[in-house]
């Protein structure tokens, strides 16, 4: 029961009530998206025999090979980030929790 009312009082404690999704406490879109750009694969056609056409074709994919180094990159960054945050939400919950289980 304690930490129900230790939920209630954070709820209290976090402002005035907005729009909510039901079973949270977060509003809709609180969270940053990711900036990362998604690379998208285009129309990359197999050149057949033409040397130009495969120069233009590698050059395409290598095009689209970085890219793709740089979405994953920038995701990893934006997860580790958000798991910072989680773990951060956590340990107010649990001090919350903590401290109202000793009164």
């Amino acid at each position: 029961m304690r930490i129900f009312y230790t939920i209630l009082t954070i709820a209290a404690l976090a402002g005035p009530a907005v729009a909510q999704a039901p079973g949270t406490n977060m509003p809709p879109d609180f969270y940053p998206h990711p900036p990362c750009v998604k690379p998208e694969k285009g129309h990359l056609v197999q050149p057949g025999n033409d040397a130009d056409a495969m120069r233009v074709y590698n050059a395409r994919v290598k095009e689209f090979n970085d890219r793709a180094v740089k979405f994953n990159a920038c995701l990893k960054i934006y997860i580790d980030n958000a798991q910072n945050d989680i773990n951060a939400i956590q340990a107010i919950v649990h001090a919350a929790v903590a401290d109202a289980n000793t009164h």
